[in-house]
């Protein structure tokens, strides 16, 4: 049990939300929801609301999905019936809570505004690391299901050499799979090379991607938008950079949601606590 938290407004999210509830509810914590799916996430400390005033009530911490917000606008609620808007939510929050989301740069200055204090959880260490671990396990069984090949006989390659980089192609490696990492930096290209697996440099990406048979994306820079189409098969793009019309492609967001929804929403919980027992709150 943590001091400071005694109320917790979850607002919005996915499947990951129902999992963070109730990891908030055995650890102690009320728990006032919005815009989830009231028959899955109910139980006993977990009160269920229509309205993001109602769910707010009392409230010394609220709690918003990752992202957050994907248009700056609304809260991201695909589990929701109606659309929550962040000005309102920014309005009705108490002036001494204290707001938690997941990639919340895009609408931060909403609640700062009002002199709320916002704390990104995804910024937290044990959260990017464990959850780049869930992403790359969602990417490995969507490649599965996508592709009519073994993964150990396909010739995978990656774009970027990031967080999600590095794990992904050190587990397509230890699968047998043939790995070509794409990569700009002097460093990552030796870190390929020592790990065993191909370096490439994205001014050969003409001559190797349209023969591979599975192509990651893992830059969100939309500028690697051009590489996807230059591969003729299946592509799965684990950064969401849009502006892919290619039939081949999959853009592939919150893969924990799908794949590993209570894993995720249990880590959400457990980073919270963690950065409020750094922040001095725990008994």
């Amino acid at each position: 049990m943590i001091n400071r938290i005694s109320k917790v407004a979850v607002l919005g999210g996915d499947h990951r939300t129902i999992y963070l509830c109730r990891a908030l509810e055995r650890a102690g914590v009320r728990v006032s929801v919005c815009g989830c799916s009231a028959t899955l996430a109910a139980t006993p400390d977990v009160i269920c609301f229509t309205s993001p005033g109602e769910a707010l009530a009392g409230a010394d911490t609220v709690i918003l999905p990752i992202p957050a917000s994907r248009d700056g606008v609304t809260v991201n609620a695909p589990l929701a019936g109606t659309l929550i808007k962040v000005d309102e939510i920014a309005s009705l929050t108490g002036r001494d809570a204290i707001l938690y989301g997941g990639m919340i740069n895009n609408i931060k200055d909403k609640f700062t505004n009002y002199g709320i204090e916002c704390l990104d959880y995804a910024a937290d260490e044990l959260y990017a690391e464990t959850n780049a671990g869930y992403t790359v396990e969602g990417a490995l069984a969507l490649a599965v299901e996508n592709t009519p090949k073994a993964i150990s006989d396909c010739e995978i390659a990656l774009l970027g050499m990031g967080r999600i980089g590095k794990r992904l192609s050190g587990a397509l490696k230890a699968l047998g799979s043939q790995v070509t990492v794409f990569a700009r930096d002097e460093k990552d290209i030796g870190y390929i090379r020592y790990l065993g697996m191909r370096a490439a440099r994205y001014e050969e990406a003409q001559s190797i991607l349209p023969g591979v048979d599975i192509l990651f994306n893992t830059v969100p820079d939309t500028s690697a938008a051009e590489y996807l189409t230059m591969c003729d098969n299946l592509v799965i793009d684990l950064a969401g950079i849009g502006g892919v019309k290619s039939a081949g492609t999959i853009r592939a967001l919150s893969l924990p949601s799908k794949y590993s929804p209570q894993s995720a929403g249990e880590l959400i919980c457990r980073t919270i606590l963690a950065i409020e027992q750094k922040r001095g709150g725990a008994k």
